[in-house]
């Protein structure tokens, strides 16, 4: 590391080679010093894969580490610790910073600490490198750099759209489950901050699946109207006759039911994989308008509408998934007749009435 002449105004030479330049002299010369030390040695690391954070999230790299028998071990809490960046990652897929400033090609980082060094990798799959060297304190670089390589994946983000006929009302409660089922056409729609990010056809099974997604807070929606990547989410629609009947994330001990029945499902943080976004949908009943011409009745005259007493209509409805409209189904009365009192079970009837387990003759 140096050579020098130790005498009365003698200086060191400029250059170190391990050779000390001396002029013929009739007097003793003593005090040729030598100065050698032992290079530092910078170790390569590979870090396990991670989920790319997206956004302008920046990630930590793992301490780097290195030895020095006169310095000693590379770290945080030795002051003598000094690297230089040798090489920087591609730009396509990342950018390396210490102390949140981006750092430069050769750049020397003086008393490194390990919390400050962070990458911020591009969006999507990517694989980072860089090359780092220890410097000791005599200004001497490790032989060789070391390469540091920092593997980012991606999360894929799917579930189901299910035909679920007993909606939220099923055990255990709040459960969407069914039959998979795409209503004759409707589009799942993946975005944040309401803004849209992907969008995709429901398969005629049901299934949906965003892939290579870097990880972050997400929500789906599924509707039939346009959906434009870059703009606001539309509406939720479904196809004629179908409305949603519930959404839940995860399996059915796993809590996730946003209990708000809108066709929207607010996914959350994801760090992996998410497979079981779940959305339930049903087609609604049709009650079926009936009538009949009665003979004006003497006053205090009941009529049941059950067909068992003259003509009357007996109330009618069908639902794809219930079927008819038979004992022990629920109704609702929406109005009342006018002229006359409408009773069930011997008790008047109020309007917006719900019948739960109906029985026709009553």
């Amino acid at each position: 590391v140096g050579e020098v002449i130790a005498r009365v105004n003698a200086a060191s030479q400029s250059s170190a080679f391990g050779q000390i330049e001396l002029t013929t002299s009739t007097t003793t010369i003593n005090n040729q010093n030598f100065a050698i030390n032992h290079l530092p040695t910078a170790n390569a690391l590979t870090v396990a894969s991670q989920v790319n954070p997206g956004g302008s999230i920046k990630v930590t790299v793992p301490a780097l580490t290195g030895s020095d028998p006169e310095d000693g071990d590379l770290s945080g809490t030795n002051l003598k610790s000094k690297i230089m960046i040798n090489t920087l990652p591609g730009t396509a897929t990342g950018v390396l910073y210490y102390n949140d400033i981006a750092v430069t090609v050769g750049q020397v980082i003086p008393a490194y600490n390990p919390a400050l060094l962070k990458v911020d990798p591009a969006t999507g799959p990517q694989v980072m490198t860089f090359s780092f060297s220890q410097i000791d304190s005599a200004g001497k670089m490790s032989a060789f750099p070391a390469l540091v390589t920092l593997p980012f994946t991606t999360v894929n983000i799917g579930g189901i759209v299910l035909l679920d006929a007993n909606g939220l009302m099923g055990s255990p409660a709040n459960t969407v489950d069914g039959t998979g089922t795409n209503a004759g056409g409707i589009n799942a729609v993946l975005y944040a901050n309401n803004t849209v990010l992907a969008v995709q056809p429901v398969t005629n099974n049901g299934l949906f699946n965003f892939t290579d997604r870097d990880g972050g807070n997400y929500s789906v929606m599924i509707t039939t109207n346009t959906a434009t990547v870059g703009q606001p989410i539309p509406a939720v629609s479904l196809p004629n006759g179908w409305v949603s009947t519930g959404e839940f994330v995860g399996g059915i001990s796993t809590p996730g039911n946003d209990l708000t029945v809108d066709g929207k499902l607010e996914i959350g943080l994801v760090t992996g994989n998410v497979n079981n976004a779940k959305f339930g949908i049903e087609r609604l009943p049709t009650a079926i308008a009936v009538s009949t011409t009665v003979p004006v009745p003497v006053a205090g005259t009941l009529f049941t509408l059950s067909g068992s007493t003259g003509n009357q209509p007996i109330p009618t409805a069908i639902d794809p998934e219930d079927g008819a409209l038979a004992a022990g189904k629920t109704i609702v009365i929406v109005t009342l007749p006018t002229n006359t009192n409408l009773l069930y079970n011997g008790t008047p009837v109020t309007a917006g009435q719900v019948i739960p387990n109906f029985v026709p003759a009553q």
